[in-house]
């Protein structure tokens, strides 16, 4: 099998490949659909809503692979998501094993900040790690969103022992780096809408995102003069942090919870600012879209964000105290704005459908032409075994 990095001219014919994405929803929607539409391939889709994770790991695989066999499917490329059990997909349908598959690493479940509750850490459970792994290991490709992502599973592994040193090395040789596509404006949003500024919070209701940490910002800047769009999906029962800042802004909230596409979109080109608080994030498309669209971020300096958000710009848009980002930031918005121009440009060049889509394709026509071409596998012990044209070291 040859790398996905591999440079050697491959074939350009259309490949027939099939994407499999159990949690239909949100990014994991946005790359599939953006992909589809943007790609150069034949691409078929099987999916299942964006309900229940948990649930999706473990079960998901069945009812693909049934689906898989009634409809007779085999694809030149396999491409599912890292929400997909691969080993287990292969093992129930056998004529996959010779189809050479591709894991688009967009989370795991390797790495994932635990929640504490009444003080005692709730560990993650081993089981979907595992899960992870075996993908990993059962690919014949890996495309991280991010390095950042590769080096924290790659650490993860190393240091949890989950992997054996040639394990370790079989999936640093398989992995390359091919960011999320997002559907870029035609140009970035240069005027907003007269009135206070908007800030908007675009992400996940979920601890890991750190809603408390930006509610409690917006309560050091109660005295200046803004509106709140805090929009994003919420699978909790009961969200306090967000009923109390709700009650708390409401002659100041323009939007709320979960927003449909075209009224997003429209949040996208009036946003002023764009906040993140995350301390579990990849990549980050929910401001990149944001700045994509004109908004100014305020970020903080970790994770995906250093990688994401060219050099020249980190000064003027990574905070340290986020209040006192906000309040810098609010009293000279145009200002500030000017001080990053040209960042709304960069990102669309780096991150548009148009620019990513190419990279994707060639990945797959690559991972596909070295399954192509016979290669001597070597058995556990180091001695030759029967040559195959689907998996390689």
């Amino acid at each position: 099998m040859s790398s996905p990095n591999d440079t050697r001219l491959v074939n350009t014919t259309p490949l027939d490949v099939l994407v499999v994405e159990p949690y239909l929803v949100d990014s994991h929607e946005a790359w599939v659909c953006g992909w589809e539409r943007h790609s150069a391939h034949r691409i078929d889709v099987i999916s299942r809503p964006g309900e229940r994770w948990r649930d999706r790991l473990r079960h998901a695989s069945f009812e693909v692979a049934e689906e898989i066999t009634s409809r007779g499917l085999t694809p030149d490329v396999l491409v599912v998501s890292s929400m997909t059990n691969l080993a287990q997909l292969v093992a129930i349908v056998p004529h996959l094993r010779m189809v050479p598959s591709v894991v688009m690493m967009h989370e795991n479940h390797i790495a994932y900040p635990d929640r504490s509750v009444d003080g005692v850490a709730r560990p993650n459970s081993s089981e979907f790690a595992s899960v992870t792994i075996a993908a990993l290991l059962a690919a014949d490709a890996i495309v991280w969103n991010s390095d950042f992502h590769h080096s924290v599973v790659r650490r993860a592994l190393d240091n949890q022992g989950l992997c054996s040193a040639r394990q370790l090395a079989q999936i640093e040789h398989r992995s390359s780096t091919i960011p999320v596509g997002i559907e870029a404006p035609d140009a970035p949003t240069s005027v907003q809408p007269g009135g206070p500024p908007l800030i908007l919070w675009n992400h996940r209701w979920d601890h890991d995102k750190g809603p408390q940490a930006f509610f409690a910002a917006l309560n050091e800047i109660e005295d200046l003069d803004w509106r709140l769009a805090v929009v994003g999906r919420n699978t909790r029962t009961d969200p306090q942090e967000f009923r109390r800042a709700r009650r708390r802004y409401a002659d100041r909230i323009e939007e709320w919870g979960w927003a449909p596409p075209d009224r997003y979109r429209s949040l996208l080109h009036a946003a002023n600012v764009v906040v993140s608080t995350a301390h579990h994030e990849f990549f980050g498309i929910a401001v990149i879209e944001a700045v994509a669209h004109g908004a100014v971020p305020l970020l903080p300096r970790r994770l995906a964000y250093p990688e994401v958000i060219p050099v020249a710009h980190h000064a003027d848009v990574f905070y340290d105290e986020l209040g006192e980002g906000l309040r810098m930031l609010l009293g000279d918005t145009d200002g500030h704005r000017q001080r990053i121009a040209g960042l709304a440009d960069a990102v669309i060049d780096r991150f548009s459908w148009t620019s990513v889509a190419p990279r994707l394709d060639e990945c797959v026509r690559r991972v596909h032409a070295g399954a192509q071409t016979p290669r001597p596998e070597r058995d556990p012990g180091g001695g030759a075994s029967t040559a195959r044209s689907t998996r390689g070291s």
